[in-house]
């Protein structure tokens, strides 16, 4: 939860229309016009680890998140 109130916010102020349109257990989906994929993926990533390291202090942070971009969550997925 911690994670998506971040991600909300790090897209507004990066005036990045749109955001979460999912959250199921440790996925965050975001939907944003194509030419702010890459940014919105970066604060995803940024609101997921940080949100991460606030709940756990200590633990390794490393590979944490794994943000793809894709035309649907499915196609997504199967990127891995």
């Amino acid at each position: 939860m911690l994670a998506f109130i971040r991600v909300v916010h790090l897209l507004k102020e990066a005036g990045i229309p749109g955001g979460p349109v999912l959250w199921l257990h440790d996925e965050i989906v975001l939907e944003v016009p194509i030419e702010f994929a890459e940014e919105a993926r970066l604060l995803l990533d940024e609101a997921m680890t940080t949100a991460f390291a606030e709940v756990f202090p200590g633990a390794p942070l490393r590979g944490l998140v794994a943000a793809r971009i894709g035309d649907t969550w499915a196609a997504t997925k199967r990127r891995k």
